[in-house]
């Protein structure tokens, strides 16, 4: 399936949540918070972000949707908190 957002509208893919930190602990199985970040697959018309960039991104009015049997989600380009370099 091919999904262009539109406007500033990004189509982000999560980045599933390490089970170990930079420091080298391990997470427990039994936690549930979300990552809060992901890697921009496409863009609108009006986004400061291209393809590929890896962002911090956060809010509630994300858009969850199925690609290929993998979650994504549409967000408004406001709701990036920050790029990873």
């Amino acid at each position: 399936m091919n999904v262009q957002p539109l406007g500033t509208k990004l189509l982000i893919k999560p980045v599933q949540r390490e089970e170990k930190t930079a420091g080298g602990i391990y997470l427990p199985p039994g936690d549930k918070e979300e990552s809060n970040q992901g890697i921009v697959v496409a863009i609108g018309d009006k986004v400061e972000l291209k393809v590929g960039d890896k962002v911090i991104y956060g809010g509630y009015s994300n858009t969850e949707i199925d690609i290929d049997g993998k979650t994504h989600l549409i967000i408004d380009q406001k709701e990036v908190v920050a790029k990873i370099l």
